[in-house]
């Protein structure tokens, strides 16, 4: 459960925001809070340089997403968060081209992984999208757009 600083933070920001980085700060608190990155071995780390194994595959498709955070242990992703303008919620296309990237970017974490299940949220304003990648088999939850379950 969210503490109440953390659904006050979320509840100042206007819904139909058009700054497109108005989230960062406050997710950025989400993350650290729930992976405790004060008293754990977790490190949170924003969109960087993706090492060569972390590479995504060139046919990725450009998505104007704002940025992605990715939670690491022992420098092996865990977690990872993509915050992308509150107004591509509004339209099919952005919101085909976010899952896009969200599925290229499980691909380009497969070799790396060491966990059994990678978890990533896709977030657009205040939605959110949840995906996962199993390790034995690849497999990629939600299967589909349409199946995705968002909040």
């Amino acid at each position: 459960m969210l503490s109440q600083r953390i659904l006050d933070l979320f509840a100042l920001i206007p819904p139909d925001t058009t700054i497109k980085n108005k989230y960062y700060g406050v997710y950025n608190k989400v993350i650290n809070s729930v992976f405790d990155t004060s008293a754990t071995d977790y490190i949170v780390e924003p969109q960087y340089a993706l090492p060569e194994a972390f590479q995504a595959p060139s046919d990725m498709p450009f998505v104007d997403f704002v940025v992605t955070y990715v939670v690491v242990l022992d420098e092996k992703p865990v977690f990872f968060l993509e915050i992308n303008p509150p107004g591509h919620v509004n339209f099919i296309s952005t919101r085909i081209a976010a899952d896009t990237q969200m599925r290229s970017r499980f691909r380009s974490f497969y070799d790396v992984i060491s966990i059994p299940k990678l978890h990533g949220v896709s977030v657009m304003g205040q939605r959110l999208a949840f995906y996962s990648m199993e390790k034995v088999t690849g497999h990629m939850s939600p299967s589909t757009l349409s199946q995705q379950k968002t909040m």
